[in-house]
């Protein structure tokens, strides 16, 4: 069950405000299968929200600012599982005591267009508290490696950005790079504080 409200204003048309707040609470309930799954039941609620702005500083040129709290509770794989997971080909073992993720995020961005050349760039900061993953476990079961879903408090930032350009009327030529760099807090081991399965650096261009 959730409730949400969202509001927008615009300023001298030139600043444009907007912003929102939610409410969510989920029940979960699992029963017992033979000795594969146990009965647990779990109860979560979160309280999120953003506000963000684009001024436009320019004809094409605009700005954009936006900080939010994130709520994410975690499902019925990660608190439950406990099997082998025939998409990923490894053994996944679940947790009944994990905690609902809360982050804060921060991102800005640039965008500029015009008939001929586009650009956009945005960058973002995430600051995660009970971040949920699966860890490597060091041993086998059933022949497949075994993965535990644990969680720890978390960093993410990086950006994206994307050139386009128009220089004939039926030429398309598009560029766009990512970059994520995530990281695990509190860890005493600096081998062990990379987030496991964090995406690469990728560009694609498309012409």
């Amino acid at each position: 069950f959730g409730v949400f409200a969202t509001a927008s204003k615009s300023f001298i048309d030139r600043l444009h405000l907007s912003g929102g707040l939610r409410f969510d609470t989920r029940h979960l309930n699992s029963h017992q299968l033979e000795d594969r799954f146990e009965a647990f039941s779990r109860n979560f609620s979160g309280l999120t929200g953003s506000v963000g702005a684009i001024y436009n500083l320019q004809k094409n040129l605009d700005l954009r600012l936006n900080v939010a709290r994130g709520y994410r509770a975690p499902n019925l794989s990660e608190l439950g599982s406990n099997g082998e997971h025939e998409g990923t080909f490894r053994y996944e073992i679940g947790n009944h005591r994990l905690d609902p993720e809360f982050s804060w995020q921060f991102d800005a961005g640039l965008d500029y267009s015009s008939e001929v050349f586009s650009a956009q760039l945005s960058l973002f900061f995430n600051r995660i508290s009970n971040y949920i993953y699966a860890e490597k476990a060091g041993r086998e079961q059933e022949g497949v490696p075994v993965f535990l879903f644990t969680q720890g408090d978390a960093r993410l930032f990086g950006g994206e950005a994307t050139v386009i350009l128009h220089p004939f009327k039926y030429m398309h030529w598009e560029n766009a790079f990512s970059y994520v760099n995530s990281k695990r807090l509190h860890v005493v081991d600096k081998d062990a504080e990379w987030l496991p399965l964090t995406p690469a650096p990728r560009w694609l261009s498309t012409l």
